[in-house]
């Protein structure tokens, strides 16, 4: 179930990994997080460990946005960070007030264009339709995945076309550099019960590093929101 530029990056780089298949279906990152803490209780399994592969529409063109899960459980704002770095300050200066952690919207599509030299006469994401389950598999999430399976590793022909919309235009994942050597789990696709069940675990700068190399020129890395700097 996992792609083959994957694993083939995998073992050239020799990179620890581990596939899993668990004993329920877990529907959102929180379910997954508890279920990790339970079966590996000395993993450290927080909710910022378990990645999203986001699938959104900007001007009717699909783009995948890659974060952990940042929004707090209770859905209350995050508190601000003291002590901004200079990094920060630049950041906020080049681009303005950041998101709040957790949400894609218009602020930070338009931060991650404007990155990649990018324009859009409408930035607004349209991540997930006001339709049933069924009708959902028929909108921009590529045909060989399904809600709750969405892997942050597209196939080669999701660039060339994806649906009804002409290919997946380019790739944002968000860049914590706290993160990058900690073990993270994402889906890898496919569709059915089992593959609601399977996730692969891998550091989370491995995955930035597997699609620049098989997509360099469709790959952006950028913090989203001020929590990731």
């Amino acid at each position: 179930m996992i792609l083959q530029y994957v694993s083939d990056h995998l073992k050239r780089q020799g990179i620890e990994s581990t596939v899993l298949t668990y004993e329920k279906v877990t529907r959102t990152c929180y379910e997954k997080a508890d279920l990790l803490r339970a079966v590996d209780p000395r993993g450290d399994w927080r909710d910022n460990r378990i990645i999203k592969a986001i699938y959104a529409l900007v001007d009717d063109q699909p783009y995948l946005f890659i974060t952990p899960e940042l929004k707090p459980r209770d859905g209350t704002k995050k508190r601000n960070i003291s002590g901004r770095s200079n990094r920060y300050r630049r950041i906020l200066h080049k681009y303005g007030k950041l998101t709040k952690p957790g949400v894609i919207d218009d602020q930070l599509v338009r931060r991650a264009f404007q990155e990649a030299g990018l324009s859009a006469q409408d930035y607004s994401p349209l991540i997930r339709p006001k339709h049933t389950y069924q009708e959902l598999q028929e909108e921009w999430i590529p045909k060989w995945m399904e809600h709750g399976t969405c892997t942050p590793f597209p196939k080669v022909e999701d660039f060339q076309t994806l649906k009804d919309y002409g290919g997946l235009k380019r790739v944002f994942i968000n860049d914590i550099p706290s993160l990058d050597e900690k073990m993270v789990d994402v889906s890898v696709g496919g569709g059915g019960e089992k593959a609601k069940r399977t996730s692969l675990q891998l550091p989370y700068e491995t995955i930035y590093a597997i699609l620049k190399e098989n997509f360099p020129s469709h790959v952006h890395k950028l913090p989203f929101w001020e929590k990731s700097i």
